[in-house]
C-alpha cells in the first residue's frame, strides 16, 4: 500500500513513542492498536495478506491443469481509483472468496484492537461475544429431536437469531462488533466508529509496519 507523505509522517513519531516500545497505538473513539504477541505470530501472519492486497488486480476464478478450482490474479483498472478501503469490501462481498476475506479480516482485528467479533448494544454497551452465540446455536441444534420436521427446525433458528439480536439489558437492537454500514461510500465499522479512508490506511499502515 502506498501511502501519504501526512501518514509517513505520523508512522515516523509513532516509531519513537509507541513501536520502540511495545506500547499500543492510539486509534480512535479509544481504540488501541496493539503489538502482536509473539504467541500470535502464526496466526497474524497467516492472515495479514487480506490487508496488503494489490487493489490493481482482481481474483478471477479458474482451473489449474488438474482441474481443481484456483484463483488467478488478472488486471484490475477499477480498483486504481478506490480508496483501499473500498477495495477491501469489495473483496469481503465477493461471492465466491469473499467469507474467506472476512474472516481473516476479522482474525487480525481482534489480534489488534484486542477486541472480539461479536454483537453489541450501542444503548448499553452490553455485548455478547461470536464464540458464545456458536455454542448457543449448536447447543439449539442438538435439542432438535429426530422426529422433528424441517419446518419447525427454520422456526426455531430463526427465533433464535431474532432473540439474540435483541439486547436483553434494554431491547436494544445489537449490532455487530466489527461490521460493512451500507453507506455511500460503504465503509468498515468498529463498534459504533465509522472509519473514512484515511483512518483505515492508518490502521493497516501500523498494523503492517
Amino acid at each position: 500500500m502506498v501511502i501519504s507523505k501526512e501518514l509517513q509522517e505520523k508512522i515516523t513519531v509513532y516509531e519513537q513513542a509507541y513501536f520502540g516500545l511495545d506500547e499500543p497505538v492510539p486509534f480512535v473513539n479509544g481504540l488501541k492498536i496493539y503489538p502482536v504477541m509473539t504467541k500470535d505470530y502464526y496466526n497474524f501472519y497467516s492472515n495479514l495478506s487480506c490487508l496488503t492486497m494489490d487493489k490493481t488486480v482482481k481474483k478471477v476464478k479458474s482451473e489449474d491443469e488438474l482441474g481443481r478450482v484456483v484463483y488467478k490474479d488478472v488486471s484490475n483498472p477499477e480498483g486504481i481509483s478506490m480508496s483501499n478501503m473500498a477495495y477491501l469490501i469489495s473483496c469481503m462481498e465477493n461471492q465466491e472468496y469473499g467469507q474467506a476475506i472476512t474472516a481473516q479480516v476479522i482474525s487480525i482485528l481482534e489480534l489488534v484492537l484486542h477486541e472480539k467479533n461479536g454483537l453489541f448494544c450501542p444503548e448499553c454497551r452490553h455485548k455478547i461475544e461470536q464464540k458464545e452465540i456458536t455454542t448457543k446455536f449448536i447447543q439449539l441444534q442438538q435439542s432438535f429431536t429426530e422426529d422433528m420436521d424441517e419446518q419447525d427446525k427454520k422456526i426455531e433458528n430463526l427465533k433464535f437469531l431474532q432473540n439474540i439480536s435483541v439486547c436483553p439489558n434494554c431491547q436494544s437492537k445489537m449490532r455487530e462488533v466489527f461490521s460493512i454500514v451500507n453507506t455511500s461510500p460503504k465503509k468498515l465499522s468498529i463498534y459504533n466508529t465509522e472509519l473514512t479512508p484515511k483512518q483505515f490506511d492508518e490502521l493497516v499502515a501500523v498494523v503492517t509496519h
